[in-house]
């Protein structure tokens, strides 16, 4: 039986420990591809460091294809549209991509889209 293909959507703090947790406790058989937009990723808790002269760029960014040693395959693409009968299709490359990990409960999101605040309205009021 051939293996399965599973898509990360997102190369962030989630989409990097998805795909590096699947890729240890899956078969080598399935493939991991994670695609994100820009190739790179700058941990924001860390700007705040860059800001004030205590780190430099290169010591809080790092490259996505840093993933592919670990056997994840890296696609740097933007992800115009999901069609679930036809599988994620991706600007470029075009491809199939398999199935895809959606994060459903991210802060910001509605179902339709729509952004929303992540906390009600004056939460932060005492």
């Amino acid at each position: 039986m051939a293996g399965k293909t599973i898509l990360i959507l997102g190369g962030g703090i989630g989409g990097q420990v998805a795909a590096n947790l699947l890729r240890r406790k899956i078969a080598r058989d399935h493939r991991v591809i994670l695609i994100d937009r820009k190739g790179g990723y700058v941990f924001s808790p860390s700007l705040l460091w860059l800001i004030v002269g205590k780190r430099k760029l290169d010591q809080i960014s790092r490259s996505l294809e840093s993933l592919t040693q670990k056997g994840i395959e890296v696609v740097q693409a933007e992800v115009t549209r999901i069609d679930p009968s036809a599988r994620v299709s991706p600007r470029r490359p075009s491809r199939d991509c398999g199935q895809p990990i959606f994060s459903t409960n991210h802060p910001g999101r509605s179902g339709s889209g729509r952004r929303r605040a992540p906390f009600p309205a004056g939460a932060w009021r005492s």
